[in-house]
């Protein structure tokens, strides 16, 4: 169980680094490994990559039974997804104009279900059910991935 003290100097030093983070330029070069793993060159594709980023951090704090960095990574996690459901696929654009608000709210309908699956994990990692919390994670980065990336993403 994280105790109320840690959980908020944990909550503090995540905002104030992320603020930090946002504010950095990138620096990753054409040939780095963070350069060419997107999904596509926009800007959906990079808040995805940090969604992935986010949730193997996760497994990898779930893993070592760390709650702190697990709860922070799972922060990061949904942190993404908002800054996702302001997004719109590149798959919309290949749709009539008459589909494409329809889509779009399925894209963002089903990052809202990503949202909640992630609020349970974070349930689960607060609560210190860190086998529960990985189990949660096989299926968001599982079955919830695959079905998203079949309905919204470029091929």
């Amino acid at each position: 169980m994280i105790h109320n003290s840690t959980l908020a100097r944990t909550l503090v030093a995540t905002l104030v680094l992320g603020s930090t983070y946002a504010l950095l330029p990138s620096f990753a070069s054409p040939a780095s490994p963070a350069a060419t793993q997107h999904d596509d060159d926009t800007k959906l594709g990079h808040i995805m990559d940090g969604l992935r980023g986010n949730a193997k951090a996760a497994g990898k704090a779930i893993e070592a039974k760390d709650a702190v960095a697990a709860w922070t990574a799972v922060c990061g996690m949904q942190a993404k997804i908002l800054e996702a459901k302001q997004e719109t696929p590149a798959t919309a654009e290949g749709k009539p104009a008459a589909e494409r608000p329809a889509f779009v709210n399925a894209f963002r309908a089903k990052l809202s279900e990503l949202l909640k699956a992630s609020c349970d994990l974070e349930a689960d990692v607060l609560a210190g059910k860190l086998d529960d919390a990985s189990a949660k994670l096989r299926t968001i980065a599982g079955p919830m991935q695959k079905a998203g990336h079949n309905e919204f993403r470029k091929d």
